[in-house]
């Protein structure tokens, strides 16, 4: 075998084995790239579940604070013994 032959058939494997590397790191940059998109995916359900629990705790807080001003006004009333005397007439 000549050496130019010899050089030609060592290109030729290095060609298969780049050609093999290649095909390796396509593979895994598939492989991040799913991974990416489904990261994606989440952080964007995760950000509507937080939004939907921002509404549900504003309308939680809003409850609490009827609530709040429903009890202030009933003890009010208990403190005053004038306003419970129509209460106690009937």
């Amino acid at each position: 075998m000549d050496a130019s032959l010899r050089h030609s058939v060592h290109l030729e494997n290095e060609m298969q084995d780049s050609r093999k590397k290649l095909g390796q790191i396509r593979s895994q940059c598939q492989e991040v790239q799913d991974q990416l998109t489904a990261t994606i995916r989440c952080t964007k359900e995760m950000e509507g579940e937080a939004h939907r629990l921002e509404i549900e705790n504003a309308m939680i807080r809003k409850t609490i604070k009827k609530q709040d001003d429903q009890i202030e006004r009933l003890e009010k009333i208990l403190q005053r013994p004038s306003l419970m005397l129509p209460v106690f007439r009937k």
